[in-house]
């Protein structure tokens, strides 16, 4: 059965793309769980369907049928939900998104498990984020078979990449990234005051950095209060208030925003205001790595503002990734070797019941026929019937052994689906109510 990837990532979207189509946990649980979205896939003829995202991607997996059409349906109704999704039209979203069916939508989410389509090339976060995924699927009764082979491969493969390559043991990160930046800008200043926004993970690991950084004096501020206090306490920054946020901007020399809200934090309204309290020349840096956006684009344009975000972050990675860039090959090593398990799966699934089926008429028909002979001559001796059994055996296995073994060789999907049907139709073989169904392919 056919896999099909659609959806846009940093690759191929700019962040004001991307953002529209970031969605949380809850939200694609939501999306997973719509009737819109299970009438529309009752009619494409999907029956599994996952949906990946995270601060840099939003992708649609699906199981669909062997025929061109149902690719085409399928392709049709993921660009349908992306659309609905972002309230941006199928044209205005086209030239940003890419598809890939089979193995290469296969392969695709292996390299995006093992980090290697990530901003930061090897960070660690996504393949979490592909065993969410996964688990949602799951949850909202739509996966199936063959998504559960696809992403247990991509797991693996993942874990495997970390496991036997340093594609992730030097230590680059967004965070890392920010706070690089913030020491860049603010260099000539003595000890410079950065409130960080978020105690999420992200809100964290900034925190941690600049405190452990010692170039700095740290604020926090959440919108959980217990948890920026908590924070606040293990980086030993000043905890400020998030109501007296917008009273005390004016006084910092750094912004660093981390939260995932579903508006903008900051806004141009408390920017501004800002900047007409402030009594520092020097310009007030603000760093926005959240997705979507929670600074307010237009904040650049205020005077006395710098304003950097995820894509500006990314412009600055690349050139600090050479050593991970060395580990890629024996990453792709990796891939090749579980895309060819994957593959050695596929090819029998279609096959396996049928050959099963084989078997188990040979056997039925053995044993009546010994059955029959020895009520003919009237024996129920058990040696004899174990002689007749082990003849008959030998028989049944010589006569099937090399139809099956030149069935099991077939490397083409395609060939092996019409192979199965053939030997289905010629042995006239009772199969389940689905043979197309495939064995799950174990993690």
């Amino acid at each position: 059965m056919p896999l099909l990837c659609c959806g846009v990532s940093h690759h191929t979207a700019p962040l004001a793309v991307r953002e529209r189509l970031s969605v949380g946990p809850r939200e694609a649980s939501a999306v997973l769980g719509s009737p819109w979205l299970r009438g529309a896939a009752t009619i494409a003829g999907l029956t599994e369907i996952a949906v990946l995202s995270t601060c840099n991607r939003t992708e649609l997996y699906a199981s669909v049928g062997a025929h061109d059409r149902d690719l085409a349906d399928a392709t049709a109704l993921f660009m349908k939900l992306l659309s609905r999704a972002s309230d941006l039209s199928e044209e205005t979203l086209a030239p940003h998104v890419y598809m890939s069916s089979g193995l290469a939508a296969v392969e695709h989410l292996c390299r995006v498990a093992a980090g290697l389509e990530s901003m930061v090339v090897g960070e660690t976060e996504i393949l979490g984020q592909v065993g969410v995924a996964l688990g949602q699927s799951v949850e909202a009764s739509w996966s199936g078979p063959v998504l559960e082979a696809v992403f247990h491969t991509a797991l693996r493969a993942g874990r495997r990449a970390r496991a036997e390559t340093g594609i992730s043991r030097r230590p680059v990160s967004i965070a890392s990234e920010a706070v690089a930046l913030l020491r860049a800008k603010l260099v000539s200043r003595e000890r410079p005051r950065v409130l960080v926004l978020g105690t999420g993970s992200m809100g964290r690991a900034v925190a941690r950095v600049v405190a452990n950084s010692d170039f700095a004096t740290v604020h926090v501020a959440g919108r959980t209060a217990s948890r920026a206090c908590e924070l606040a306490k293990e980086v030993a920054a000043e905890l400020v208030s998030w109501d007296a946020l917008a009273d005390r901007l004016s006084a910092m020399d750094a912004v660093v925003v981390t939260t995932s809200a579903p508006e903008p934090v900051i806004t141009v309204a408390m920017m501004s205001r800002a900047q007409a309290t402030r009594q520092f020349a020097r310009p007030q840096l603000v760093i926005d790595v959240s997705m979507p956006r929670n600074v307010e684009p237009e904040v650049a344009s205020i005077p006395g503002v710098a304003l950097y975000d995820l894509d500006h972050i990314q412009a600055v990675i690349g050139s600090h990734l050479e050593g991970r860039r060395l580990e890629i090959p024996m990453v792709d090593g990796i891939i090749e070797e579980e895309l060819a398990h994957f593959d050695r799966w596929r090819r029998g699934s279609a096959l396996r019941p049928v050959l099963a089926a084989l078997q188990a008429k040979g056997e039925a028909i053995r044993r009546r026929q010994v059955d029959e002979h020895l009520r003919a001559i009237g024996s129920a001796d058990p040696d004899l019937r174990g002689h007749f059994d082990a003849i008959s055996r030998a028989v049944v296995s010589k006569l099937l052994h090399e139809p099956s073994r030149r069935l099991r060789t077939v490397t083409d999907a395609a060939r092996a689906r019409e192979s199965a049907e053939l030997v289905r139709e010629l042995f006239d073989l009772e199969l389940p109510d689905d043979p197309s169904e495939p064995e799950r392919c174990s993690a």
